[in-house]
Protein backbone atom coordinates (compact mmCIF):
# COMPACT_ATOMS: atom_id res chain seq x y z
CA UNK A 1 0.00 0.00 0.00
CA UNK A 2 1.42 3.73 -0.63
CA UNK A 3 1.93 5.08 2.63
CA UNK A 4 3.86 8.43 3.37
CA UNK A 5 2.45 11.89 2.25
CA UNK A 6 -0.83 10.11 0.47
CA UNK A 7 -4.36 10.38 2.45
CA UNK A 8 -6.45 7.36 2.51
CA UNK A 9 -10.45 7.76 3.47
CA UNK A 10 -11.91 4.17 4.80
CA UNK A 11 -15.88 3.65 4.11
CA UNK A 12 -18.46 1.27 4.30
CA UNK A 13 -19.85 0.54 0.80
CA UNK A 14 -23.63 1.02 0.22
CA UNK A 15 -25.99 0.87 -2.20
CA UNK A 16 -26.38 3.65 -4.21
CA UNK A 17 -30.13 2.50 -5.11
CA UNK A 18 -31.96 2.92 -1.68
CA UNK A 19 -29.35 6.55 -0.83
CA UNK A 20 -28.43 5.83 2.40
CA UNK A 21 -26.10 8.78 3.79
CA UNK A 22 -22.98 7.88 5.59
CA UNK A 23 -20.89 10.60 8.41
CA UNK A 24 -17.07 10.47 7.62
CA UNK A 25 -14.10 11.78 9.72
CA UNK A 26 -10.94 13.88 8.35
CA UNK A 27 -8.18 12.71 10.58
CA UNK A 28 -6.10 14.05 8.62
CA UNK A 29 -5.10 17.06 11.03
CA UNK A 30 -4.28 14.99 14.28
CA UNK A 31 -1.34 13.68 12.87
CA UNK A 32 0.28 10.51 12.42
CA UNK A 33 -0.74 9.18 16.04
CA UNK A 34 -4.09 9.66 16.45
CA UNK A 35 -6.33 6.36 17.28
CA UNK A 36 -7.26 5.88 13.45
CA UNK A 37 -9.29 2.24 14.71
CA UNK A 38 -11.20 4.22 17.31
CA UNK A 39 -12.38 6.94 15.28
CA UNK A 40 -13.09 4.35 12.44
CA UNK A 41 -15.04 2.68 14.74
CA UNK A 42 -16.96 5.74 15.52
CA UNK A 43 -17.97 6.84 12.03
CA UNK A 44 -18.60 5.64 8.21
CA UNK A 45 -15.10 6.39 7.10
CA UNK A 46 -12.17 8.01 7.85
CA UNK A 47 -9.83 10.57 5.99
CA UNK A 48 -6.74 9.81 7.14
CA UNK A 49 -2.78 10.81 5.69
CA UNK A 50 -1.70 6.84 5.81
CA UNK A 51 -3.96 3.79 4.96
CA UNK A 52 -5.25 2.35 8.27
CA UNK A 53 -3.16 -0.23 9.81
CA UNK A 54 -5.37 -3.27 10.85
CA UNK A 55 -8.41 -2.22 9.08
CA UNK A 56 -10.35 -5.01 7.97
CA UNK A 57 -10.21 -6.79 4.52
CA UNK A 58 -13.75 -5.85 3.60
CA UNK A 59 -13.26 -2.26 5.02
CA UNK A 60 -12.25 -0.01 1.12
CA UNK A 61 -9.40 1.84 1.33
CA UNK A 62 -9.38 5.36 -0.77
CA UNK A 63 -5.77 6.91 -1.29
CA UNK A 64 -5.67 10.57 -2.81
CA UNK A 65 -2.92 11.70 -5.11
CA UNK A 66 -1.91 15.39 -3.26
CA UNK A 67 -2.73 16.85 -6.69
CA UNK A 68 -4.64 20.41 -7.66
CA UNK A 69 -7.40 21.51 -8.26
CA UNK A 70 -8.05 18.23 -7.49
CA UNK A 71 -6.69 15.48 -5.54
CA UNK A 72 -7.64 12.54 -7.20
CA UNK A 73 -8.95 9.59 -4.93
CA UNK A 74 -7.51 5.85 -5.47
CA UNK A 75 -8.70 2.21 -4.42
CA UNK A 76 -5.91 0.32 -2.34
CA UNK A 77 -5.29 -1.44 -5.59
CA UNK A 78 -4.66 1.94 -7.00
CA UNK A 79 -7.38 2.63 -9.33
CA UNK A 80 -9.36 5.71 -9.69
CA UNK A 81 -12.30 5.89 -7.16
CA UNK A 82 -12.77 9.70 -7.80
CA UNK A 83 -11.62 13.45 -6.67
CA UNK A 84 -11.62 15.63 -3.98
CA UNK A 85 -11.45 19.35 -3.96
CA UNK A 86 -11.79 22.67 -1.76
CA UNK A 87 -14.33 24.75 -3.91
CA UNK A 88 -13.88 28.50 -2.92
CA UNK A 89 -15.16 29.56 -6.58
CA UNK A 90 -16.78 28.86 -9.69
CA UNK A 91 -13.62 27.71 -11.03
CA UNK A 92 -12.86 25.02 -8.28
CA UNK A 93 -16.70 23.89 -8.72
CA UNK A 94 -16.70 23.55 -12.39
CA UNK A 95 -13.54 21.35 -11.72
CA UNK A 96 -15.51 18.70 -9.10
CA UNK A 97 -18.84 18.73 -11.72
CA UNK A 98 -16.68 17.70 -14.27
CA UNK A 99 -16.14 14.79 -12.63
CA UNK A 100 -19.26 13.33 -12.28
CA UNK A 101 -20.17 10.96 -14.50
CA UNK A 102 -16.96 9.63 -14.90
CA UNK A 103 -15.94 8.50 -10.83
CA UNK A 104 -17.67 6.66 -8.42
CA UNK A 105 -17.37 9.16 -5.78
CA UNK A 106 -16.97 13.37 -6.13
CA UNK A 107 -15.81 15.12 -2.42
CA UNK A 108 -16.07 18.37 -2.06
CA UNK A 109 -15.67 21.08 1.07
CA UNK A 110 -17.28 24.50 0.02
CA UNK A 111 -15.21 27.35 1.95
CA UNK A 112 -17.43 29.42 -0.03
CA UNK A 113 -19.48 29.30 2.96
CA UNK A 114 -22.36 28.24 0.63
CA UNK A 115 -21.91 24.34 1.11
CA UNK A 116 -25.61 23.82 0.38
CA UNK A 117 -25.39 25.81 -2.75
CA UNK A 118 -22.41 23.76 -3.94
CA UNK A 119 -24.15 20.52 -3.04
CA UNK A 120 -27.41 21.24 -4.92
CA UNK A 121 -25.08 22.34 -8.20
CA UNK A 122 -23.12 18.44 -7.91
CA UNK A 123 -26.40 16.67 -7.12
CA UNK A 124 -28.18 17.87 -10.05
CA UNK A 125 -24.99 16.72 -12.00
CA UNK A 126 -25.15 13.64 -10.57
CA UNK A 127 -28.58 12.78 -10.47
CA UNK A 128 -28.58 9.32 -12.47
CA UNK A 129 -24.82 9.18 -13.40
CA UNK A 130 -24.12 7.14 -10.27
CA UNK A 131 -21.23 8.76 -9.19
CA UNK A 132 -21.89 9.75 -5.54
CA UNK A 133 -21.32 13.18 -3.26
CA UNK A 134 -20.09 13.82 -0.26
CA UNK A 135 -19.46 17.13 1.15
CA UNK A 136 -17.74 18.66 4.48
CA UNK A 137 -20.19 20.08 7.19
CA UNK A 138 -18.90 22.65 9.47
CA UNK A 139 -22.23 23.63 11.51
CA UNK A 140 -24.65 22.04 13.05
CA UNK A 141 -27.01 24.04 10.79
CA UNK A 142 -24.93 22.78 7.42
CA UNK A 143 -25.92 18.83 8.21
CA UNK A 144 -30.10 18.97 7.34
CA UNK A 145 -29.44 21.08 4.66
CA UNK A 146 -26.94 19.18 2.84
CA UNK A 147 -28.56 15.74 3.91
CA UNK A 148 -31.82 16.52 2.29
CA UNK A 149 -30.85 18.78 -0.69
CA UNK A 150 -33.22 18.82 -3.39
CA UNK A 151 -35.23 16.12 -1.67
CA UNK A 152 -32.43 13.89 -2.44
CA UNK A 153 -28.96 14.98 -0.44
CA UNK A 154 -25.44 13.94 -0.34
CA UNK A 155 -24.18 10.62 0.05
CA UNK A 156 -21.81 11.50 2.71
CA UNK A 157 -21.50 14.02 5.54
CA UNK A 158 -17.62 14.74 6.42
CA UNK A 159 -17.14 16.58 9.80
CA UNK A 160 -13.29 17.75 11.43
CA UNK A 161 -12.26 15.18 13.52
CA UNK A 162 -12.91 17.80 16.70
CA UNK A 163 -15.95 18.84 15.21
CA UNK A 164 -18.04 20.26 18.42
CA UNK A 165 -20.91 17.70 19.62
CA UNK A 166 -23.49 19.59 18.22
CA UNK A 167 -22.37 18.75 15.07
CA UNK A 168 -21.36 15.16 15.59
CA UNK A 169 -25.35 15.15 16.95
CA UNK A 170 -27.11 17.10 13.92
CA UNK A 171 -25.14 14.53 11.40
CA UNK A 172 -26.35 11.60 13.57
CA UNK A 173 -29.70 12.89 13.20
CA UNK A 174 -29.49 14.04 9.95
CA UNK A 175 -28.47 10.14 9.09
CA UNK A 176 -31.03 8.57 11.18
CA UNK A 177 -33.72 10.88 9.41
CA UNK A 178 -32.20 9.66 5.31
CA UNK A 179 -32.50 6.14 7.27
CA UNK A 180 -36.16 6.40 7.48
CA UNK A 181 -36.91 8.64 4.76
CA UNK A 182 -34.29 6.31 2.23
CA UNK A 183 -36.28 4.52 -1.11
CA UNK A 184 -35.26 3.03 -4.17
CA UNK A 185 -34.78 5.23 -6.93
CA UNK A 186 -35.73 3.24 -10.24
CA UNK A 187 -35.90 5.76 -12.07
CA UNK A 188 -32.99 8.11 -11.53
CA UNK A 189 -31.28 7.46 -15.01
CA UNK A 190 -34.29 9.04 -16.68
CA UNK A 191 -33.57 11.96 -14.90
CA UNK A 192 -30.46 12.70 -17.03
CA UNK A 193 -30.14 15.28 -20.24
CA UNK A 194 -33.01 14.27 -22.75
CA UNK A 195 -30.95 12.97 -25.61
CA UNK A 196 -30.17 15.27 -28.85
CA UNK A 197 -32.84 14.61 -31.49
CA UNK A 198 -37.01 14.79 -31.64
CA UNK A 199 -38.96 15.99 -29.75
CA UNK A 200 -42.52 14.28 -28.52
CA UNK A 201 -45.33 17.19 -29.21
CA UNK A 202 -49.05 16.51 -27.41
CA UNK A 203 -52.22 17.92 -28.24
CA UNK A 204 -52.80 20.22 -25.38
CA UNK A 205 -56.19 22.25 -24.73
CA UNK A 206 -56.14 25.97 -23.73
CA UNK A 207 -58.36 26.36 -20.84
CA UNK A 208 -57.97 29.82 -19.81
CA UNK A 209 -56.95 33.30 -21.96
CA UNK A 210 -56.04 36.26 -19.94
CA UNK A 211 -54.33 39.39 -19.61
CA UNK A 212 -51.00 39.25 -18.78
CA UNK A 213 -50.17 42.80 -17.55
CA UNK A 214 -46.60 44.12 -19.43
CA UNK A 215 -43.69 42.44 -19.18
CA UNK A 216 -39.92 42.16 -20.51
CA UNK A 217 -40.33 40.26 -23.27
CA UNK A 218 -37.97 38.73 -25.01
CA UNK A 219 -38.07 38.11 -28.93
CA UNK A 220 -35.27 35.94 -29.98
CA UNK A 221 -33.34 36.77 -33.06
CA UNK A 222 -31.29 33.67 -34.84
CA UNK A 223 -28.84 33.94 -37.02
CA UNK A 224 -30.56 31.30 -39.69
CA UNK A 225 -33.32 31.33 -41.18
CA UNK A 226 -36.62 29.69 -40.11
CA UNK A 227 -39.29 27.69 -41.41
CA UNK A 228 -42.99 28.02 -41.38
CA UNK A 229 -43.14 25.34 -39.29
CA UNK A 230 -40.59 26.45 -36.83
CA UNK A 231 -40.22 27.62 -33.51
CA UNK A 232 -39.12 28.15 -30.06
CA UNK A 233 -40.15 25.59 -27.15
CA UNK A 234 -41.37 28.21 -24.06
CA UNK A 235 -43.22 27.88 -20.95
CA UNK A 236 -43.73 29.27 -17.38
CA UNK A 237 -43.12 25.63 -16.50
CA UNK A 238 -40.23 23.10 -17.51
CA UNK A 239 -42.73 20.26 -17.45
CA UNK A 240 -44.79 22.24 -20.25
CA UNK A 241 -43.33 24.07 -22.99
CA UNK A 242 -45.38 25.30 -25.75
CA UNK A 243 -44.44 25.41 -29.02
CA UNK A 244 -44.40 29.14 -30.16
CA UNK A 245 -43.58 29.76 -34.13
CA UNK A 246 -41.10 31.83 -35.69
CA UNK A 247 -42.39 35.39 -37.11
CA UNK A 248 -42.63 34.21 -40.59
CA UNK A 249 -45.80 34.71 -41.83
CA UNK A 250 -46.55 37.10 -44.76
CA UNK A 251 -49.05 39.64 -45.42
CA UNK A 252 -50.71 42.17 -42.59
CA UNK A 253 -49.03 45.59 -41.53
CA UNK A 254 -45.65 44.56 -40.78
CA UNK A 255 -42.85 42.51 -42.51
CA UNK A 256 -41.95 39.11 -42.13
CA UNK A 257 -39.14 38.51 -39.43
CA UNK A 258 -38.07 35.04 -40.44
CA UNK A 259 -35.50 34.84 -38.30
CA UNK A 260 -36.75 35.80 -35.17
CA UNK A 261 -39.48 33.69 -32.15
CA UNK A 262 -41.19 36.60 -30.16
CA UNK A 263 -40.59 33.97 -27.48
CA UNK A 264 -42.53 35.63 -24.02
CA UNK A 265 -41.16 37.35 -20.71
CA UNK A 266 -37.88 37.23 -19.24
CA UNK A 267 -38.97 34.19 -16.43
CA UNK A 268 -40.31 31.49 -19.18
CA UNK A 269 -38.53 28.69 -19.72
CA UNK A 270 -36.75 27.89 -23.50
CA UNK A 271 -36.12 24.23 -24.41
CA UNK A 272 -32.30 24.86 -24.78
CA UNK A 273 -28.88 22.65 -26.65
CA UNK A 274 -28.31 19.58 -25.04
CA UNK A 275 -32.06 18.90 -23.64
CA UNK A 276 -31.82 21.67 -20.78
CA UNK A 277 -33.47 24.61 -20.32
CA UNK A 278 -33.04 27.96 -19.58
CA UNK A 279 -34.75 31.71 -18.35
CA UNK A 280 -35.42 34.03 -21.36
CA UNK A 281 -33.59 36.33 -19.19
CA UNK A 282 -30.42 34.53 -19.62
CA UNK A 283 -30.49 34.36 -23.27
CA UNK A 284 -27.76 36.30 -25.52
CA UNK A 285 -25.72 36.36 -28.28
CA UNK A 286 -23.86 32.59 -29.08
CA UNK A 287 -26.27 30.52 -27.32
CA UNK A 288 -27.50 27.90 -29.11
CA UNK A 289 -31.44 26.89 -28.37
CA UNK A 290 -33.72 24.20 -29.76
CA UNK A 291 -35.51 24.86 -32.67
CA UNK A 292 -38.56 22.35 -32.92
CA UNK A 293 -41.24 21.60 -35.97
CA UNK A 294 -44.63 20.90 -35.45
CA UNK A 295 -43.81 17.44 -36.18
CA UNK A 296 -41.09 17.46 -33.34
CA UNK A 297 -37.64 17.15 -35.72
CA UNK A 298 -35.42 19.68 -34.11
CA UNK A 299 -32.04 21.27 -35.32
CA UNK A 300 -30.20 23.96 -32.93
CA UNK A 301 -30.05 27.11 -33.57
CA UNK A 302 -26.89 30.20 -32.62
CA UNK A 303 -28.63 33.35 -31.61
CA UNK A 304 -27.83 36.70 -33.26
CA UNK A 305 -29.63 39.07 -30.12
CA UNK A 306 -32.13 38.78 -27.85
CA UNK A 307 -34.33 41.78 -27.58
CA UNK A 308 -35.88 42.79 -24.20
CA UNK A 309 -38.83 45.61 -24.45
CA UNK A 310 -41.75 46.30 -22.21
CA UNK A 311 -44.95 44.76 -24.14
CA UNK A 312 -48.26 44.11 -23.18
CA UNK A 313 -48.78 40.45 -22.52
CA UNK A 314 -51.19 37.34 -23.00
CA UNK A 315 -51.71 34.54 -20.30
CA UNK A 316 -52.63 31.02 -22.10
CA UNK A 317 -53.57 28.63 -19.65
CA UNK A 318 -53.19 24.69 -20.44
CA UNK A 319 -56.05 22.18 -19.16
CA UNK A 320 -53.42 19.79 -19.00
CA UNK A 321 -50.77 22.37 -16.59
CA UNK A 322 -48.52 25.08 -16.77
CA UNK A 323 -49.04 28.49 -19.15
CA UNK A 324 -47.18 30.41 -21.39
CA UNK A 325 -47.71 33.99 -21.45
CA UNK A 326 -46.74 35.62 -24.83
CA UNK A 327 -46.91 39.16 -26.09
CA UNK A 328 -50.65 40.18 -27.46
CA UNK A 329 -49.73 40.88 -31.37
CA UNK A 330 -51.34 39.17 -34.19
CA UNK A 331 -47.82 37.78 -35.37
CA UNK A 332 -47.14 35.69 -31.92
CA UNK A 333 -48.75 32.70 -33.13
CA UNK A 334 -48.68 29.49 -31.13
CA UNK A 335 -48.41 26.28 -33.17
CA UNK A 336 -52.47 24.84 -32.93
CA UNK A 337 -53.29 21.28 -34.27
CA UNK A 338 -55.55 22.85 -36.98
CA UNK A 339 -52.59 25.40 -37.94
CA UNK A 340 -51.04 28.43 -36.39
CA UNK A 341 -52.59 30.02 -33.91
CA UNK A 342 -52.21 33.76 -33.23
CA UNK A 343 -52.14 34.47 -29.98
CA UNK A 344 -54.50 37.06 -30.08
CA UNK A 345 -57.43 34.48 -31.33
CA UNK A 346 -56.83 31.98 -28.51
CA UNK A 347 -59.94 31.00 -27.01
CA UNK A 348 -60.58 28.28 -24.67
CA UNK A 349 -60.87 24.82 -26.39
CA UNK A 350 -58.61 25.25 -28.67
CA UNK A 351 -55.69 22.78 -29.20
CA UNK A 352 -51.83 23.46 -29.20
CA UNK A 353 -48.70 21.57 -29.63
CA UNK A 354 -47.02 21.78 -25.80
CA UNK A 355 -43.49 19.66 -25.15
CA UNK A 356 -44.34 17.88 -21.46
CA UNK A 357 -42.09 16.62 -19.41
CA UNK A 358 -42.69 14.59 -15.70
CA UNK A 359 -39.30 16.12 -14.69
CA UNK A 360 -38.57 19.43 -12.71
CA UNK A 361 -35.05 21.85 -13.46
CA UNK A 362 -32.41 22.76 -11.34
CA UNK A 363 -30.75 25.64 -12.83
CA UNK A 364 -31.66 23.83 -16.30
CA UNK A 365 -31.06 20.08 -15.69
CA UNK A 366 -33.60 17.84 -15.17
CA UNK A 367 -33.86 15.87 -11.65
CA UNK A 368 -35.76 13.28 -10.52
CA UNK A 369 -37.08 14.90 -7.23
CA UNK A 370 -40.71 16.35 -7.47
CA UNK A 371 -40.80 20.17 -8.29
CA UNK A 372 -43.85 21.43 -8.24
CA UNK A 373 -44.47 24.67 -10.88
CA UNK A 374 -47.87 26.85 -10.83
Amino acid sequence: MPRGGRIALVLLQTAFAARPMEVWLDARPLGPAHGAASLLDASDGLFDRAIVAGAADDERFFVADASEPVARLRFSDESIAGGSTIVTGDASQSAAIALVGSVAWCHVDATSGQPCIVAENLLAKADGTGTLIACTARTAADCPGLAFALNRGVDALVLDSDAPDAVREAAAIAKAQRAETAAPDEDAAAARDAPAGPVSLEQWTVSGVSDGGVADRVAVDFTTLLSNDEGLLVGSSAKALALVLGETATGGFVPPRPFRVNAGPVHSYVLAAGGKTTYLSEVSAGDKLVVATTDGATREATVGRAKVEPRPCVQVDLQQGGSVFLQQAETVRLAGVAGPLPVTRAQVGDVVLVRPDDKGTHVGQRISVPVDER
